[in-house]
């Protein structure tokens, strides 16, 4: 994924469980915001636009978004 976004203007990006659920993550075939973050920092994208949430997180989207912004700064969040 890193090559095909490489130098892109914005990258939407899953971000489906948040780091604690890694095994999660794995066992479902999803990415974490780490994961997400990690392919946008790498890929040298402008922005990222993070998507596709857990419904776990259905209350807790501020925190999904916290998240994020401590893995990367090219996060951009929606109002």
């Amino acid at each position: 994924m890193t090559n095909l976004a490489q130098g892109a203007h914005t990258l939407f990006c899953e971000a489906s469980f948040m780091a604690v659920d890694e095994d999660q993550a794995r066992r479902t075939h999803h990415l974490t915001t780490r994961a997400c973050a990690d392919i946008a920092n790498a890929a040298n994208v402008r922005q990222l636009i993070a998507f596709h949430f857990s419904h776990r997180y259905e209350r807790k989207r501020d925190d999904v978004y916290r998240e994020l912004a401590g893995f990367t700064d090219r996060l951009a969040i929606p109002d």
